[in-house]
């Protein structure tokens, strides 16, 4: 088991899993918590990965041009019912940090 605090929020996002849902599928494994412990987590984290996002926004809007792909993806040979999510931003130049 992974004690990693972005094992215990990744699920929240990448599988988008409501925290009440969380809740249930951890007591069935022996775990008790509630939902606001799990906020709680997820606020922690966020305090603590603030100052890099914010470097990261001040590190795009450097670029002389900044970009978002705003390209609809095919899935199974359709489009998809909504495009690529805008915000995601990427530097004009093609280079990293």
């Amino acid at each position: 088991m992974c004690n990693h605090p972005t094992c215990k929020i990744a699920p929240s996002y990448l599988d988008h899993l409501p925290l009440e849902r969380q809740v249930r599928i951890m007591r069935r494994e022996g775990l008790t918590i509630d939902s606001q412990t799990l906020w709680d987590q997820i606020a922690t984290v966020a305090d603590v990965l603030r100052p890099t996002y914010t470097a990261l926004g001040r590190y795009v809007l450097q670029a002389p041009v900044v970009g978002a792909d705003e390209t609809w993806w095919r899935l199974m040979g359709r489009l998809m019912e909504r495009p690529v999510d805008p915000t995601l931003l990427r530097r004009g130049q093609g280079e990293g940090p």
